[in-house]
């Protein structure tokens, strides 16, 4: 696929990876932390764009690309006004994360 993911390699991420752990996944030419937390899997945000954000992981939901961003308890990111990436991201992109924070 367009993501170097397919959906057996991310079933057997889930399946073999215990909880808690971590590991490394490389994917679209570049390393990513991998971390899985209870039963979902989340790689860390290493763009520069969000060094100045709440944000810290990417939730990984399926392998079109699909993801939530996510604070460093884990927790949906909603942007506000406050914070730095909310500039950086796209005003679609953030009604699709807003939209998503509150569906969960």
């Amino acid at each position: 696929t367009a993501s170097q993911l397919t959906v057996h390699g991310l079933f057997e991420l889930l399946q073999h990876l215990r909880d808690g752990a971590f590991g490394v996944l490389f994917r679209n030419n570049h390393f990513a932390t991998l971390h899985k937390h209870a039963g979902e899997l989340y790689l860390l945000v290493t763009d520069h764009g969000y060094w100045k954000s709440r944000v810290c992981w990417e939730k990984l939901l399926d392998v079109g690309g699909d993801s939530h961003y996510c604070d460093d308890q884990l927790h949906v990111y909603v942007p506000d006004e406050s914070d730095d990436a909310a500039a950086a991201l796209s005003s679609a992109t953030a009604a699709a994360i807003a939209a998503a924070a509150t569906d969960g």
